[in-house]
């Protein structure tokens, strides 16, 4: 329950595709390898003609 001082369990990236709608979409997927752990952390990675704001919806976070 320390997230700050425990190490991740591991990390995804993903990537928007544009498929006619207004907005780039995509899935991202995390597999913690049976680690348990209890902090998300999604962040947008500067990128030098990138986006500077995103959105999430349909957000579910499952550990099994």
């Amino acid at each position: 329950m320390n997230p700050i001082s425990t190490p991740a369990v591991g990390s995804a990236t993903a990537r928007g595709v544009l498929t006619g709608d207004t907005y780039p979409q995509c899935t991202l997927s995390f597999e913690s390898g049976g680690q348990p752990f209890n902090l998300v952390v999604i962040e947008l990675v500067f990128q030098q003609n990138g986006a500077t704001y995103f959105m999430v919806d349909n957000m579910a976070v499952y550990q099994g």
